[in-house]
Order: structure tokens, then sequence, then C-alpha cells
């Protein structure tokens, strides 16, 4: 058993022969990071670093997760060990470290090593080409493309390969693919080592796709692969058949990307994707023939989770479908709200977890051509637009709602919202109260609207305008009636956050000298009036304020007004502490 007390070092235990060979390997590929040309790890080795002392370890995850962690787990006096931990709970630390920190923990132990080496390797990142200047990614020809010079080439190559090779392929999880970001043509210096690249012209090379070509012969090496992101990638037929190699049950994220110039796509010669989960993100007024070659390649029986972007080649693919979708259980799409919404949503019954994106300006609604409770009868929650939630309430499993807006109904329109059954079921909502010309809007009245629609809710929270002066005057108001008048919150209501987060508001809001108060105020006012709200959130521009219920309370509190800078952008301890207050609510 290998001991030490803090703050001496863990006594450093001989790893096996082939890691050292394996260290130097990634010693001699690691000068390009994410930001630089090929592939990418990240900071490179301490030069001597052999180990790292236990304390700095729980000074790096306090610094990173900013948790109060006990004094004994880092005092000098501890006689704890960091080798005599499980690996369980190893892993469950190393995942926080910042991967400038994992090359030298992967030197300290055999059980580091163990741990740390398939955290070393987790992620791929590969720049294969070029766009010079003058071009647009997506658009642009071979002869608009550069690549390395053949010495840097020949490297690059060796690096991948090293990748691909049987030890540390099985290792990588994510993998991304994209053009190299920088615009124009001539030396660049990498931010790890200033080595200079010197580029070559589609002209002076063979094949400005080596580097690409090369990586799709290499895909079916890495065969653990969870995520694959292509990002404005050039096509042809074999790299489109290699997809077909990928581990089952991969992530597909398809960012842009085309068929290359004159590359003819033989569509009957590509099969079902084995993929569980598939993305895509492109131009909206993308006709690229590379469209056309995911959804009729999507696996039924496979695809648990869809994410498109609006284009009509999708739709279009989608309506035509003789199958459906019975797998899909989360989708999120970007629709035309009055063009065969519906139809769409139809091939995918078994949807639970939905989110309608809206697409351009909505004239006319277009009612669903069936209702949707038969549609989509195991519907959970939906995210989208406000328009469209007459039609949803009518599904009787729908418990959550976000919505893009609020506008309270007129007293005519109030027993039709009442009269869907589903409304009773709603217990958690988030939307924004929509501001309206009338001069007697009242953001009170129109929470207060809301809360007795839904009136089994268990926890709300709202977002209100806090853009101009007129906003700020009624969101002072709607602050004062909280405080002085009893609001009418659902009986089930256990959690409510307000929020006015506007982090460009220069303009100090009228809320008094003493905010703090004034939110004490208002929580002692609601909590003494609906006994059972456990948890209150006010997330202001100028405010961070968190009370929780409890024999544990948890109190945060900051008027952040005094240390806004003059164009009111707030310190980045500040963003944490709002971040903090997120997940202490959320976790209530």
């Amino acid at each position: 058993m290998i001991t030490s007390t803090f703050p001496q070092r863990p006594r450093v235990a001989r790893v096996p022969a082939d890691h050292d060979t394996e260290t130097s390997q990634l010693e001699s590929t690691w000068p390009i990071r994410t930001s630089s040309f090929g592939f990418s790890l990240s900071s490179p080795l301490s030069e001597g670093a052999v180990g790292l002392p236990a304390c700095q370890l729980f000074s790096t995850i306090h610094r990173l997760t900013h948790l109060e962690l006990p004094t004994t787990m880092v005092s000098p006096a501890s006689s704890l060990c960091i080798l005599e931990l499980p690996e369980e709970t190893l892993a469950e630390i190393f995942a926080f470290l910042p991967r400038s920190v994992l090359p030298p923990v992967n030197l300290t132990a055999k059980s580091f090593h163990r741990i740390a080496r398939p955290l070393l390797f987790r992620d791929l990142q590969i720049h294969p080409y070029v766009c010079i200047a003058g071009y647009s990614v997506l658009d642009c020809p071979p002869s608009g493309l550069a690549i390395p010079s053949e010495i840097h080439i020949t490297y690059l190559l060796e690096r991948l390969q090293y990748w691909a090779s049987p030890d540390i392929a099985p290792l990588v999880r994510t993998c991304s693919v994209s053009p190299w970001s920088n615009a124009g043509i001539g030396p660049m210096v990498s931010r790890d080592d200033s080595r200079l690249w010197d580029f070559h012209m589609y002209s002076n090379v063979p094949d400005p796709y080596i580097l690409l070509n090369t990586f799709f012969d290499a895909l079916p090496s890495f065969t653990s692969l969870r995520t694959l992101t292509l990002k404005k990638v050039h096509f042809r037929q074999t790299a489109l058949k290699q997809l077909e190699l990928l581990p089952s049950g991969t992530t597909l994220c398809v960012d842009g990307g085309h068929v290359i110039l004159g590359e003819e796509i033989d569509e009957t010669e590509l099969n079902p994707l084995p993929i569980s989960q598939f993305e895509d993100i492109h131009h909206r007024g993308a006709r690229d023939v590379c469209l056309r070659q995911w959804i009729p390649r999507l696996d039924p029986d496979i695809l648990i989770h869809l994410d498109l972007t609006y284009n009509p080649i999708f739709i279009e693919q989608i309506l035509v479908l003789t199958n459906t979708f019975p797998r899909v259980t989360t989708l999120a799409i970007e629709l035309l709200l009055h063009h065969q919404w519906s139809a769409v949503l139809a091939k995918f019954p078994a949807t639970e977890t939905l989110s309608i994106r809206r697409f351009g300006e909505c004239e006319e609604l277009t009612a669903p051509h069936v209702s949707l409770d038969k549609l989509l009868p195991l519907l959970k929650k939906f995210t989208g637009p406000s328009e469209l939630l007459e039609y949803f309430l009518v599904i009787p499993a729908l418990r959550r709602l976000s919505l893009d807006s609020w506008v309270p109904p007129t007293p005519d329109e109030i027993p039709i919202y009442l009269s869907r059954h589903g409304m009773q079921n709603i217990v958690s909502m988030r939307t924004k109260l929509l501001r309206t010309h009338e001069e007697q809007f009242s953001y009170f009245v129109a929470f207060s609207t809301l809360c007795s629609m839904f009136s089994n809710l268990t926890e709300l929270h709202i977002d209100i305008a806090d853009e101009t002066d007129s906003d700020s005057d009624k969101l002072d108001e709607f602050l004062l009636e909280l405080e002085l008048r009893q609001a009418p919150l659902p009986g089930s209501l256990r959690k409510l956050a307000v929020d006015w987060l506007n982090p460009f508001r220069i303009q100090m809001p009228a809320l008094g000298t003493d905010v703090l108060d004034r939110m004490k105020n208002i929580q002692d006012t609601l909590v003494s009036d609906n006994p059972q709200l456990g948890c209150l959130w006010m997330n202001g521009s100028w405010i961070v304020y968190l009370w929780r219920r409890g024999s544990d309370l948890v109190q945060h509190c900051v008027d952040v007004r005094p240390i806004k800078n003059s164009y009111g952008f707030e310190p980045e301890d500040t963003k944490i502490r709002r971040e903090e207050c997120s997940q202490l609510w959320n976790d209530f």
C-alpha cells in the first residue's frame, strides 16, 4: 500500500514499459491544439512533470466547481492519500480536470494512468483544409482550397495513423471535422509552438482532400465513437458510404456540407445509417444534393432523436415516407406553421419531447388535420410558439410547457382554454410575459391570469422584458405589486422564478437603495400567502436572489449594481453565481 500525507506528493509507481513509448508519442503529437490545423488535443506536457499533489487536485476541482469543500480535504495536516481513493471516485474527479492537467496526472501512477489515458484521447478534432479568402466554405470548389506543404502533410498523416491505431482509436468518443477557420493564404502560426504552416494551393497539390479522404478511410477504426460532427465538409460518394460503418447508436451532427463539385452520387448504393441521433444545421436556402442524402437513410428501427433545420427538401421527404419513425422520442424541428406542420408530426407518433421552432412569419395559422391527442398521444413536454398552445392542451399526457410568449387571453377566450381537459395536467411552465400596447397593461394581471388558468402548476418560470425605460417602469410596478399584494399562486406551486435579465442595461432600476430588502419582502409576502412555496429565484439585471425552504436552507443574495462597469457587463464570478442559482433552482 502506497501512503502519503499532505503536502507530500504521492510516491510515484512505475508505469508499464509501453506507457513511456505512448507518452513519447503523445508529446511528439502535442503541439497542435483545437485551434491548429490538423488534429487536436489540449495543452502540452509540462516539462519534468512526474506527479501531481493530491491537494492540487482538490484545489483544481474547487476552482472549477466552486464548491465549498471540507477543510479536511485540503488541509496540510490531513492524512488522506488520494491514491487510496477508489478508481470510480478518481474517475469522477478527473472528469472535472482541465485537459492541461491530465498529462502530468497520466504520469503519476498506474491507477492514474488507467483513468487519465482514456480522457486524453477522448476527443479528436480534424481540420483537413482551409478555404482561401473570397470563397464561402459551402460554395468553395476544390480550386479554392489549400492544404499544408508536403512535409507537414506527411506529419499530419502520421498523426492520423497514430490516432487510428488499435491502441488509441477505441478510446475516441467524440470527433469533429471542420475546415480550418483562418481566411487567407500564407504562413500560419499555431498558438502552441509557433510552428509555421506553409500552405499550397490546389494547383500545386494532387488532391486537396487527402486528409479528409484518409480520415473517412480510417473511420471504421473508431469503434467506440459516440458523436461525430461534420461541419461544412465536402462529401464524395465514398465518404457518404463510409458513414454506414459508424458504430451502432452513434450521434451524427451535420452542419452545412455539400457534394464536391463534379462528384456524382449514386443513391442506390447508399444504405441506412446506424445512428440513433441525427442533427442537421444548414443554410435555410440550401438546395445542395447533399441534403437529399439524410432523411431516406435514417433507420426507423434505430433513430430515437431528430433535430432538423427547416428546408423544403426535408419536409417533402418526410411527407412522402410510407413509414413512420416509431422509436423517435425526442423531436426538434423548424416548421412553417401554415404548411402541413401537423402532417410532419404525424410521422413521429412516439414523441415524448417536442420542440417546434417557428420558420418565417405565419400569416394564418393552420389547424392540425387531426387532433393532436391522436397524433402525439405520448407527448409529455412541448416547447414552441404560444399560438399552438390550444391544439396541444388536448393531449392528456402533456405535463410540461415552454412557450416563447404569453399574452393573457380575453375574457371571451378564457372559457375556450379552460375547456381543454389537458390544461389541468400541466405541472411545469416557462414563458415570457409579453407586454401589449394597452396603456393599462399590467404584468401582475397577466401573471395572475396565467396562475389562475394553470391551477395545478408545481413550478413556474416567467421572463419579463427589461429593455426600455417603459419596460422598466412596468417591471417596477410588477415587483411592487408582488411585494404588497396577494399573488394568486396555484395551491400546488413549489418553485417560482422571475427573470428580467438584461446584462447590457445600464440604467439602475428604481428598486430603492436596499434592493436585497425588497427581495426579502417579496419572499415574505409570497411565502406567507402560499406556505407550500419552497423555492424562489429572482434573477434580475441588477440582482441575484435565491431562497430555498428546508432544514438545510440555502440563501444567495447579491446586489450586483455596484460591480457592473460603465457598459453594464458583469464580472465572471457574477455569471457563475447566476449559473449556481439556476442549478439550485432546477435541483430543488
